[in-house]
């Protein structure tokens, strides 16, 4: 099998479909497979992908009994990818994300022959239509940066249990105005050894010759830092390519599931501080490397 893609499902069915059709009309080779990983959605999209790719030769429908998380679920499809379908390179792509580019499988079969990556990422142009998410940066968050975030999402959790968090936000908006404002550019060349996005991941072989699937360790948030940490003890490469181009809606999923922003937000902060903690464990056990990417 040339392709094998891993879309990680949850409540938005739209958004799923429109990510499978996106890489049938893209994909410049028929060996592929697509395999949807439904989080255990509660709300019967499943049944609903389930009855319009019944008969599909090119999709498989996995549906876990819970919902195990960004890493796990994702390892799902992942290992499916590779133990049954043996596909040369895997994608794993969040469901409100579109291939955009033609041509995708040439392109990852000349950039490996080149730079023998572990994992890519491509442009991608997010649901601000801006496009300057990919490469996040080439450098590790240090231990002093990582503890600082996590007292920050601490007190906004605490902000937030008692109710004050709005009044916290219109504050930093107004300071905001008094601060310069810092753009990045467009990257439009190769680059190796970055961090990058979680939202569209490409592996190839040689991801598997050192590390086994995805970290499972954190519920959600955090991958990109753990994945390129991981990259970087193991002296494996990853690549952006501005070649090949992917959109991302952002946040689909999380916003159907919390229509009260501050059940959301409570989610998000408490799963910022345990991945962030997480991270920090890793960065003490890999130290001696970490201190060199910093």
């Amino acid at each position: 099998m040339d392709i094998g893609i891993v879309i990680l499902h949850y409540l938005t069915a739209a958004d799923t479909a429109k990510c499978v059709d996106s890489f049938r009309r893209k994909l410049d080779t028929s060996n592929y497979k697509i395999i949807i990983v439904d989080n255990n959605s509660p709300n019967g999209s499943a049944r609903i992908l389930e009855e319009k790719y019944d008969c599909a030769e090119d999709i498989v429908l996995i549906k876990n009994r819970e919902n195990i998380g960004f890493a796990r679920g994702l390892n799902v499809g992942i290992r499916y990818a590779r133990q049954v379908l043996h596909a040369q390179f895997i994608f794993a792509v969040n469901n409100d994300t579109e291939i955009v580019s033609n041509g995708v499988y040439s392109i990852l079969k000349e950039k490996y022959k080149k730079y023998h990556f572990s994992l890519l990422g491509p442009m991608i142009i997010s649901g601000d239509s801006t496009c300057c998410v990919n490469p996040i940066t080439d450098q590790l968050r240090d231990h002093k940066t990582v503890q600082a975030s996590i007292e920050r999402y601490e007190k906004l959790l605490f902000l937030n249990k008692i109710y004050m968090l709005p009044f916290y936000y219109r504050l930093a908006q107004i300071k905001s105005k008094f601060h310069l404002k810092i753009t990045r550019s467009v990257q439009l060349d190769d680059q190796q050894n970055v961090k990058l996005h979680g939202c569209f991941w490409i592996f190839s072989p040689d991801y598997f010759m050192k590390l086994d699937y995805l970290d499972e360790a954190t519920f959600l948030y955090m991958e990109e830092d753990i994945i390129f940490l991981h990259l970087m003890r193991n002296g494996l490469t990853s690549l952006y390519t501005p070649d090949i181009i992917a959109y991302h809606k952002e946040y689909s999923s999380t916003n159907e599931k919390f229509r009260k922003s501050r059940e959301k937000q409570n989610f998000i902060f408490h799963h910022c501080i345990a991945s962030q903690k997480y991270y920090l464990k890793l960065w003490d056990n890999y130290r001696d490397r970490c201190e060199e990417r910093v």
